[in-house]
């Protein structure tokens, strides 16, 4: 059995991937506050996990964050 470790599901992940790539789809939230620490995101507890990722797209630009909390109301991001 393989651990449930992040480098373990992103392996496994691309071995899903090469056998039988799929479209990766997204669940939108929206950023709710800034810190220097972390973004807060509503519309994903829902659905997230910690330490799962997510984009936020904003001016055109892309930036990859990692999910560190998930509470009802929202979850945290770290970039």
């Amino acid at each position: 059995m393989t651990p449930d470790l992040p480098l373990s599901r992103l392996a496994a992940f691309a071995r899903r991937q090469s056998v039988a790539p799929k479209p990766l789809t997204g669940i939108g939230g929206t950023v709710s506050d800034v810190s220097r620490s972390a973004i807060a995101v509503r519309g994903l507890s829902r659905d997230a996990r910690l330490g799962d990722a997510v984009a936020i797209h904003a001016q055109g630009s892309q930036c990859l964050a990692e999910i560190i909390r998930v509470a009802d109301a929202q979850v945290l991001v770290k970039p």
